[in-house]
């Protein structure tokens, strides 16, 4: 299998991080292990979506005290959920290890909308006192 070479077993949301993250720098030697974490961590999450949409699967649960005539109520969360923030936080670890996790800068060439309207003040500012 070569570096670009996705590798077996790996879901549709995995395979196309992995597609994307080929595309960007080579995942040969730590960086193919980290991606490949990434992409199963991808996969995993969507896994753990599903049984979290699941019909009559209820990821928390109000529990009442009888001891205290209902005045004490504990919220009780799914493993399920705590599992998936778990993995959300491990797989934001992994990409920022890779690099990938800062979003690409605007593709237009004067930066954001924020840097175009100062642009254009400072520039009506120089015309105004020339």
């Amino acid at each position: 299998m070569s570096a670009t070479d996705a590798p077996q077993g790996l879901g549709k949301r995995g395979r196309a991080l992995w597609d994307a993250l080929a595309r960007e720098r080579a995942l040969d030697g730590p960086a193919g292990v980290l991606a490949h974490e990434a992409c199963r961590t991808v996969d995993r999450l969507d896994r753990l979506d599903g049984a979290l949409r699941r019909k009559g699967h209820e990821w928390f649960d109000l529990d009442a005290d009888p001891a205290d005539d209902g005045q004490t109520v504990r919220v009780v969360v799914d493993g399920v959920l705590s599992e998936a923030r778990q993995q959300q936080n491990a797989l934001r670890q992994i990409l920022a290890t890779l690099g990938v996790a800062v979003l690409p800068e605007s593709a237009s060439a004067g930066g954001d909308g924020v840097d175009d309207v100062a642009a254009r003040r400072a520039a009506r500012r120089a015309a105004a006192t020339a």
